[in-house]
């Protein structure tokens, strides 16, 4: 391919990208809306069921928080539980069952009575679920986990009080401000030209560089998707992940066969899952560490982020065939994620252990910035 006509190419790829990088970010502002909320409101009920029956119950969940229940009425009820349980002594999380029946003293008497004449209707059909006291205990848990994560972890997406006929908690549409769509134009045009500049690197012409075209476009279209939706979320959207990266696989490897070598997508596959499984085993171990030291399990990379490298380091590798590429490409992402930490430091906005933090668009890009240094010539291996 002439020079002439590859520069031609490439702002051909590179215009194609801006353009299609508008409709994008409005197609991703739906998607955020389609996102799941973690809740459950009959555990809700069977958690505070559960209190009502026992002081000592309430000392074991004092660590909820109004917040964290999905049904409006029922975190005003704990609202008021908590306001009536101020003089309640705060345990460790490993409290013995005699520190927690001397804190339940402290829980003021007459409670249950207070509250029925406050909330009547809401206690009358509290009190009259079967409760299971394992049962209630997980439920107690999940509330105070999905809760935690909802509050902990909102992302960029308004989450609001359902209207009548609606869930307790929905994701409100927000349409993408000028700076979003910007946002998504200029990824789309760096995708963009990446695209034909590293197929021609790795498949220089013929049936498979037009695969690998078509292989990389995909993956643009979808890491664009999926950085947005993560960014407003904390979650990576699986309903356009898995087709869209299976496409994009599927191309990939259609690329190799034509060209006669269908072990580079076996090579890239293999990287993949390798480094895929690595950040579960450390997540894993940043689990543990945190319930150890805090008596919370947290996790540090959720398993969408996994699922991320796969396709997006993944896909690269497997038309080059090669670990130079699938390791710039990881890295890359990881990398500008730190970038992006330590240029948010010194302002206003810095990134501190409690700060949510959303990966999975520094991940889902990656492969963009790794393409270019790899077309610069960048070698690690």
């Amino acid at each position: 391919m002439l020079f002439a006509d590859f520069t031609f190419v490439t702002l051909i790829g590179a215009g194609l990208g801006a353009a299609v990088g508008v409709p994008l970010a409005f197609y991703a502002a739906r998607r955020t809306v389609a996102q799941p909320l973690d809740f459950d409101v009959e555990r809700e009920h069977l958690a505070l069921a559960w209190t009502l029956q026992n002081p000592v119950n309430i000392v074991k969940v004092l660590e909820l928080e109004p917040e964290y229940f999905a049904d409006s009425a029922l975190g005003e009820l704990w609202a008021r539980i908590k306001s009536e349980c101020v003089e309640v002594p705060r345990l460790n999380p490993d409290a013995d069952d005699t520190a927690q029946a001397e804190a339940a003293t402290y829980v003021p008497d007459g409670l249950t009575d207070l509250l029925s004449a406050a909330f009547p209707e809401l206690i009358s059909k509290l009190k009259a679920l079967p409760v299971e006291v394992d049962a209630a205990i997980a439920a107690a848990q999940y509330v105070y986990d999905s809760g935690r994560d909802r509050v902990t972890y909102p992302g960029y997406s308004p989450v609001e009080s359902g209207k009548p006929g609606e869930a307790p908690l929905v994701r409100r549409y927000r349409a993408p401000r000028l700076s979003r769509i910007l946002v998504a134009s200029v990824l789309g045009a760096a995708s963009g030209a990446v695209t034909p500049m590293l197929a021609a690197q790795l498949w220089p012409s013929g049936t498979s560089y037009w695969l690998a075209i078509a292989a990389l476009a995909i993956l643009a279209v979808g890491s664009i998707i999926w950085a947005l939706v993560d960014h407003d979320t904390m979650l990576i959207d699986l309903e356009t992940f898995f087709p869209l990266a299976g496409l994009a696989w599927a191309l990939a490897l259609a690329a190799d066969i034509a060209g006669g070598e269908p072990r580079r997508a076996l090579s890239g596959f293999l990287l993949s899952v390798g480094i895929a499984l690595f950040f579960r085993v450390i997540n894993a171990a940043y689990r543990r560490y945190k319930q150890a030291t805090t008596g919370v399990a947290v996790d540090g990379m959720g398993g969408g982020d996994s699922w991320l490298v796969i396709a997006t380091a993944g896909v690269p590798a497997a038309l080059a065939g090669n670990a130079n590429l699938w390791y710039l490409c990881a890295m890359s992402g990881m990398f500008a994620a730190i970038a992006v930490w330590l240029l948010r430091w010194p302002t206003p906005w810095r990134i501190t252990r409690n700060t949510p933090f959303a990966f999975g668009p520094y991940l889902a890009l990656g492969w963009v910035l790794g393409s270019g240094v790899y077309l610069a010539g960048f070698q690690i291996i």
